[in-house]
């Protein structure tokens, strides 16, 4: 029987250990790649093995990728006036720019 490619993120413990949290994020196939996916994102502010436990928090490591993928809350409004119809205009090849002599 073979292992199923992923573990459920809902069914690991409050602290998983690093290779089921690396199965549960990165699927088993890149489970080996968790070691420098967590020290990259530990630089940016993923949360760091606790000292006394060893282990990671697994709510706090949804909750910062939640945050990096922008997924933790409603998108903030924009300060200026809408101005969507911008946003599907095609612009025109202008000339070739001059380069300075």
């Amino acid at each position: 029987m073979t292992e199923p490619k992923y573990i459920p993120f809902e069914s690991l413990p409050l602290f998983p250990t690093e290779e089921d949290l690396a199965i549960a994020i990165l699927g088993r196939k890149y489970a080996k790649d968790w070691k420098q996916f967590s020290l990259y994102y530990e630089r940016k502010g993923m949360p760091k093995m606790d000292f006394v436990v060893g282990r990671r928090y697994k709510y706090a490591v949804k909750k910062f990728f939640d945050k990096h993928w922008n997924l933790d809350g409603p998108r903030p409004m924009l300060d200026g006036p809408e101005r969507d119809y911008l946003l599907n205009v095609r612009r025109k090849p202008g000339r070739p720019r001059k380069l300075p002599e």
